[in-house]
Parts: structure tokens; sequence; C-alpha cells
């Protein structure tokens, strides 16, 4: 699927395109610095007597592994699925997330 990431400070969010799956056909996995998307995009029944013009969208199993570069909090990752879209926000370790450091003079 296609990807959009940010960082947000406190977090990295990671938003993925797909539409027509049923969010109980998703499968995410994430380890301290790695989030991995599994799924599968089940075949339309064919219908007798037509002819396909075009056929652009894929079926099948497909998984996608994201190195994040960065330790994340795996016990504290979000998700959610709305009108296709699938995102994740995975909040930054407490060591990795910027401080503001006071100057004194």
């Amino acid at each position: 699927p296609h990807l959009n990431v940010y960082d947000d400070g406190e977090s990295l969010v990671v938003r993925a395109e797909l539409p027509g799956l049923d969010p109980a056909d998703l499968d995410l996995q994430a380890s301290a610095d790695a989030l991995t998307i599994k799924g599968e995009r089940k075949a339309n029944k064919p219908i007798e007597g037509v002819s396909h013009h075009r056929q652009e969208r894929s079926n099948g199993v497909f998984s996608r592994t994201l190195n994040l570069g960065q330790p994340i909090n795996p016990d504290k990752i979000q998700a959610s699925y709305k009108l296709g879209v699938l995102e994740v926000i995975l909040p930054k370790s407490a060591e990795t997330r910027p401080r503001k450091i006071g100057i004194t003079s």
C-alpha cells in the first residue's frame, strides 16, 4: 500500500491507503524500530457474461515493513481505520523525544 509517514515530535504517524479492506483482514506488527502491515485484498466474485476492460486494483496477500530509524514504544501504539485509510500512531521512546533545555546565564 501507499504510505505517508510524518513526525509530530512526540510520535511517528503512518497513514496507509487500503480502500475496500475489512479491518479484520489486516495484521499489524511492531518491534522497537519497525512496523509491518500485512493483509489480503480479496478478489471480487466473477460475474458471468462480462469481460474486463481494465483491472488495475491488485488482489491477494500483501506485506510492507517500514524501518522507522528510531526506537518507539510498542506498548502505546494506536491504530484506526477510517474511509479506507489506516492510521498508526507510534509514540517515540522517551529517550528519543526532543527535550527543551533551559539556558542559565
